[in-house]
Protein backbone atom coordinates (compact mmCIF):
# COMPACT_ATOMS: atom_id res chain seq x y z
CA UNK A 1 0.00 0.00 0.00
CA UNK A 2 1.33 3.65 -0.46
CA UNK A 3 1.61 5.83 1.67
CA UNK A 4 -0.83 9.04 -0.17
CA UNK A 5 -0.56 10.65 2.83
CA UNK A 6 2.88 11.18 3.22
CA UNK A 7 2.23 14.46 4.56
CA UNK A 8 0.46 13.76 7.56
CA UNK A 9 1.80 14.20 11.20
CA UNK A 10 1.10 13.96 14.92
CA UNK A 11 -0.15 10.11 14.01
CA UNK A 12 -1.21 7.85 17.69
CA UNK A 13 -2.27 4.23 17.61
CA UNK A 14 -5.33 3.61 19.12
CA UNK A 15 -7.95 0.57 18.73
CA UNK A 16 -11.06 1.58 17.53
CA UNK A 17 -15.19 0.35 18.84
CA UNK A 18 -16.95 1.19 15.89
CA UNK A 19 -16.19 0.70 11.97
CA UNK A 20 -14.36 3.18 10.67
CA UNK A 21 -14.03 4.53 6.57
CA UNK A 22 -10.85 5.94 5.42
CA UNK A 23 -10.44 9.91 6.54
CA UNK A 24 -13.26 9.81 8.57
CA UNK A 25 -12.95 12.21 11.63
CA UNK A 26 -12.70 10.18 15.27
CA UNK A 27 -12.49 10.94 18.86
CA UNK A 28 -12.06 9.07 22.20
CA UNK A 29 -15.14 7.73 23.18
CA UNK A 30 -15.53 6.82 27.03
CA UNK A 31 -14.32 3.37 26.86
CA UNK A 32 -11.09 5.11 25.97
CA UNK A 33 -11.37 3.13 22.38
CA UNK A 34 -11.73 5.18 19.19
CA UNK A 35 -15.47 6.48 17.91
CA UNK A 36 -16.58 8.37 14.88
CA UNK A 37 -16.56 12.05 16.05
CA UNK A 38 -20.19 13.93 16.12
CA UNK A 39 -21.37 17.38 16.69
CA UNK A 40 -24.81 16.34 17.49
CA UNK A 41 -26.39 17.02 20.81
CA UNK A 42 -26.54 13.89 23.14
CA UNK A 43 -23.99 12.09 21.01
CA UNK A 44 -21.64 14.46 20.49
CA UNK A 45 -17.83 13.54 19.78
CA UNK A 46 -14.88 15.67 20.14
CA UNK A 47 -13.20 15.34 16.78
CA UNK A 48 -8.48 13.97 17.95
CA UNK A 49 -7.79 13.56 14.46
CA UNK A 50 -8.85 11.83 11.11
CA UNK A 51 -8.31 7.85 10.47
CA UNK A 52 -6.19 7.47 7.24
CA UNK A 53 -5.07 5.07 4.71
CA UNK A 54 -7.61 2.58 4.89
CA UNK A 55 -10.98 1.41 5.96
CA UNK A 56 -11.25 0.25 9.87
CA UNK A 57 -12.37 -2.77 11.79
CA UNK A 58 -13.92 -3.05 15.09
CA UNK A 59 -10.57 -3.32 17.73
CA UNK A 60 -8.31 -2.65 15.14
CA UNK A 61 -5.91 -0.33 15.97
CA UNK A 62 -5.47 2.77 14.04
CA UNK A 63 -3.11 5.65 13.61
CA UNK A 64 -4.93 9.13 14.01
CA UNK A 65 -3.50 11.71 12.05
CA UNK A 66 -3.40 14.69 14.21
CA UNK A 67 -1.45 17.45 12.03
CA UNK A 68 -0.15 17.87 8.42
CA UNK A 69 -2.44 17.05 5.68
CA UNK A 70 -4.75 14.61 4.18
CA UNK A 71 -5.45 13.55 1.10
CA UNK A 72 -8.47 11.77 -0.34
CA UNK A 73 -10.90 13.61 1.44
CA UNK A 74 -14.56 14.32 0.55
CA UNK A 75 -17.39 16.63 2.24
CA UNK A 76 -19.92 14.98 3.97
CA UNK A 77 -22.27 14.67 0.95
CA UNK A 78 -19.27 13.30 -1.06
CA UNK A 79 -18.41 16.42 -2.71
CA UNK A 80 -15.18 18.21 -3.91
CA UNK A 81 -13.52 20.89 -1.26
CA UNK A 82 -13.68 24.30 -2.44
CA UNK A 83 -9.90 25.06 -2.00
CA UNK A 84 -9.49 28.09 0.77
CA UNK A 85 -12.60 27.71 2.85
CA UNK A 86 -12.71 26.29 6.22
CA UNK A 87 -14.33 23.05 7.48
CA UNK A 88 -16.15 21.54 10.50
CA UNK A 89 -16.84 18.69 12.42
CA UNK A 90 -20.25 17.32 10.45
CA UNK A 91 -23.58 17.46 12.42
CA UNK A 92 -25.21 15.96 10.26
CA UNK A 93 -22.86 12.66 9.30
CA UNK A 94 -20.90 11.52 12.19
CA UNK A 95 -16.71 11.16 11.19
CA UNK A 96 -17.77 13.45 8.46
CA UNK A 97 -16.49 17.47 7.34
CA UNK A 98 -18.57 20.48 6.11
CA UNK A 99 -18.06 23.59 4.94
CA UNK A 100 -21.28 24.92 6.97
CA UNK A 101 -20.43 25.70 10.90
CA UNK A 102 -23.00 23.85 13.02
CA UNK A 103 -26.07 26.01 14.00
CA UNK A 104 -28.55 24.01 15.93
CA UNK A 105 -28.51 24.26 19.85
CA UNK A 106 -26.60 22.21 21.89
CA UNK A 107 -24.88 20.84 18.93
CA UNK A 108 -20.30 20.88 18.85
CA UNK A 109 -19.17 23.72 16.58
CA UNK A 110 -15.61 22.44 16.07
CA UNK A 111 -13.01 23.75 12.97
CA UNK A 112 -11.14 20.26 11.83
CA UNK A 113 -9.19 22.57 8.48
CA UNK A 114 -8.80 23.88 5.43
CA UNK A 115 -8.72 22.88 2.21
CA UNK A 116 -6.14 23.01 0.11
CA UNK A 117 -7.35 21.42 -3.12
CA UNK A 118 -10.65 20.05 -4.16
CA UNK A 119 -9.37 16.90 -2.41
CA UNK A 120 -6.55 17.64 0.44
CA UNK A 121 -7.54 19.15 4.10
CA UNK A 122 -4.93 21.26 5.83
CA UNK A 123 -5.73 19.60 9.79
CA UNK A 124 -6.45 22.50 11.76
CA UNK A 125 -8.29 20.61 14.69
CA UNK A 126 -9.38 23.49 16.89
CA UNK A 127 -11.16 23.52 20.11
CA UNK A 128 -15.22 22.43 20.41
CA UNK A 129 -17.58 24.88 21.57
CA UNK A 130 -21.01 24.28 22.43
CA UNK A 131 -23.56 26.36 20.07
CA UNK A 132 -26.32 27.76 22.40
CA UNK A 133 -29.96 28.33 22.10
CA UNK A 134 -29.10 32.27 21.84
CA UNK A 135 -26.85 31.90 18.86
CA UNK A 136 -24.02 32.31 20.69
CA UNK A 137 -20.89 29.74 21.77
CA UNK A 138 -20.30 28.61 24.46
Amino acid sequence: MSWKNKDAHGSHAVATSVEITENDLVGIGSDGLLDLACAVTGSSQIALGFAPLKDYAINERVAVVTSGKVAGVTDDLGGALVKGTYYYLSESDAGKITATKPSTAGDLVQQVGVAISTTELLIDIGPAFVYAATGKLT
